[in-house]
């Protein structure tokens, strides 16, 4: 019998997942990112972590409102929930250098008076994206942060909480809204998460709005 003849050309790899369109998605969402010193050299990629997740949504009055807090030592409020991108993504353009400690439990609370307050809309969905890299160190411990997010939760927020670093699994889990396995992210570096979102892997919006998640 004659050999079949191969293609001698490899297989095609087969294509990465398609990026998302932006979420037209009726949102108060508010970003919760760590700013304490350990995130170092990282804050380039935190930052753009937090573009990203403005990205996967339509900004705007009937769409997506969308504030801006940060934390180390002390807490920020950098953008009050805003219906305008221009508005959000400046503020994004104009962070602080990274500053000292890791105050997890005064960044979630302020971040649940930002996505509660001026400008929250009845019957619309919160929810609370966090994003650190490590354990609190200022204002408390990690029981702390826990205990500041089951107060955000039991008011109604729905916590997605996004870790690299040296931040606490355990914690990362029990802060999520349940369960942690749809709610809770972690990789090693910002990067990684960035890439997430970026690369089509991680559809916030479906995360958010718990609408049906494709088959992986």
């Amino acid at each position: 019998e004659s050999v079949p003849d191969w293609p001698s050309s490899p297989p095609v790899p087969p294509h990465p997942p398609a990026v998302p369109p932006p979420c037209d998605a009726k949102v108060d969402l508010v970003m919760v990112v760590d700013n304490s010193g350990s995130v170092g050299a990282q804050r380039s990629k935190v930052l753009a972590f937090a573009r990203a997740v403005v990205g996967q949504f339509i900004v705007g009055s009937e769409a997506a409102q969308i504030g801006y807090v940060e934390f180390e030592t002390t807490t920020v409020t950098h953008s009050g929930l805003t219906a305008s991108l221009p508005t959000i993504l400046a503020k994004l353009d104009n962070a602080p250098a990274i500053g000292g400690g890791t105050f997890l439990s005064g960044g979630i609370e302020l971040g649940q008076s930002v996505v509660l307050g001026a400008g929250a809309r009845a019957g619309v969905p919160k929810v609370l994206v966090l994003l650190s890299d490590g354990v609190q160190t200022d204002g408390g411990n990690d029981n702390t942060a826990i205990a500041a997010a089951g107060a955000a939760k039991a008011a109604g927020i729905k916590l997605v909480t996004v870790g690299f670093g040296d931040v606490s699994l355990v914690t990362l889990s029990h802060m999520a809204t349940w369960p942690a396995s749809t709610y809770a992210f972690y990789r090693t570096t910002a990067g990684e998460l960035y890439d997430l979102l970026t690369q089509g892997e991680w559809n916030l919006c479906a995360t958010v709005m718990d609408y049906p998640r494709a088959p992986p």
